[in-house]
């Protein structure tokens, strides 16, 4: 997997997750944070989440199409959720 150059704290190409809090403002004010470029950020391996956070996931590849089994891999467990009540 190619990882992303980092210029100015984002990754402008290659393989790169990007994740925020969503606020009640909406997601267009959503602060993001730009993982894993290799050569600026070490990958976490866990992020931490407050229970009734709404969180904004978005995983981008490159477009090499050669299938050498990398990629991105994410599990979840779910505790202290909230329902919404409609």
């Amino acid at each position: 997997m190619d990882f992303g150059k980092n210029i100015n704290g984002e990754c402008t190409e290659g393989d790169h997750l990007v994740l925020g809090e969503i606020r009640s403002e909406g997601s267009e004010n959503t602060p993001l944070s730009y993982l894993p470029c290799r050569d600026a950020v070490t990958l976490p391996k866990e992020i931490p989440v407050e229970p009734g956070t709404s969180t904004l996931l978005e995983f981008y590849t490159d477009d090499d199409t050669a299938d050498n089994g990398d990629g991105f891999r994410i599990e979840w467990i779910c505790e202290n959720y909230y329902i919404m009540q409609v």
